[in-house]
């Protein structure tokens, strides 16, 4: 039994997972960055994208096959990225919203935040998914398999 909800969630409930994230793929991309600043000696546009790479495909990863619509904040914190129809978003719309992300970080999806009135922001527009609260995934693992274990007994 899943108690997967359509209200969106809060700032304050995406800002804590893209903190989470934020552990996550930051020395990625700072190794990344520095494998190709001083240990290949290539010139900075090079560190650009790499780091443009790294983000994309991290974050895509974590959306499509890896975390299956939940990167390890979005686990922690509640949410999900589902598709208009409520399913788990294709590798293909995963890379389209990491890419929309990456571009909007230069001010339009900060805009985005400011003028919402659905809880969407940009880059949930342009690839058309949005974050839902997924209460099932903030409980630890332990209550998650009891009360699985509870609701097949009471299936039955």
């Amino acid at each position: 039994m899943t108690s997967i909800g359509t209200e969106p969630p809060t700032f304050g409930e995406r800002y804590r997972a893209y903190t989470i994230d934020g552990l996550f793929v930051t020395p990625l991309m700072l190794l990344g960055i520095w494998i190709v600043l001083f240990a290949l000696d290539l010139d900075v546009w090079w560190a650009v994208v790499v780091f443009a790479a790294i983000w994309t495909l991290s974050w895509a990863s974590m959306w499509s096959w890896i975390g299956h619509g939940q990167t390890p904040g979005m686990r922690r914190v509640g949410l999900r990225l589902v598709t208009h129809a409520g399913r788990e978003p294709s590798v293909r719309r995963a890379l389209v919203r990491a890419a929309a992300l990456f571009v909007g970080l230069f001010g339009i999806v900060q805009l985005s935040v400011l003028l919402t009135t659905d809880g969407r922001y940009f880059h949930d527009r342009v690839s058309r998914t949005r974050v839902i609260r997924d209460s099932d995934t903030a409980r630890p693992i332990g209550e998650q398999l009891r009360l699985s274990r509870v609701s097949d007994r009471s299936q039955r």
